[in-house]
């Protein structure tokens, strides 16, 4: 049994449909996150059709949904993939480099103050070669630690090379950016 349907943005799937079948002949289809009885949440892809009596007058909509939780997991699951450093869980280079171009033109386009910081851990080649690599990844996972208690929930941080990371915080003057 499914709950009232909304959409991932709160929005109304009844008013959703009646925009999208304004005319004869149209479909619709419809991804939204639904809650069963016991509160378990799924997705569920609906396929909408409206029939219509000879004089054009709708008479009746079929509607068709399926569960296709498994297919957005695994949908986040690969973006995860795509942005995401692996070792350390902060934004990989691609990603951050994306998101660092958005902000930029964010901050250009409202005139407000945005601060890079770009963070190259001096010798670290020598913790591999002294204790081995997994002793320098979990100092990297260390290091990410220490960087995410100083870090707002808007600052993103990116390893951008092996020992090489970047921090983006949006809303920081120079002098703040000091600070941190």
């Amino acid at each position: 049994t499914i709950l009232p349907p909304h959409d991932e943005h709160g929005g109304d799937m009844a008013a959703q449909v009646v925009e999208m079948l304004s005319e004869p002949d149209q479909y619709a289809f419809v991804e939204q996150r639904n809650r069963k009885k016991g509160g378990e949440e799924i997705w569920v892809s609906w396929a909408i059709r409206p029939m219509y009596d000879a004089g054009g007058h709708l008479f009746e909509i079929l509607l068709a949904g399926t569960d296709i939780t498994a297919r957005k997991q695994l949908e986040a699951k690969l973006r995860d993939l795509a942005t995401t450093d692996a070792l350390t869980g902060v934004a990989n280079r691609r990603y951050f480099v994306e998101v660092s171009e958005q902000e930029i033109a964010r901050s250009q386009r409202y005139a407000r103050p945005l601060s890079l910081l770009m963070l190259d851990l001096d010798h670290f080649k020598s913790v591999n070669d002294t204790h081995g690599h997994d002793v320098g990844d979990l100092a990297l996972i260390s290091i990410v630690k220490v960087f995410s208690r100083i870090m707002r929930e808007q600052d993103i941080c990116g390893r951008l090379g092996g020992e090489e990371f970047g921090m983006l915080l949006p809303e920081t003057s120079e002098d703040q950016a000091r600070y941190v």
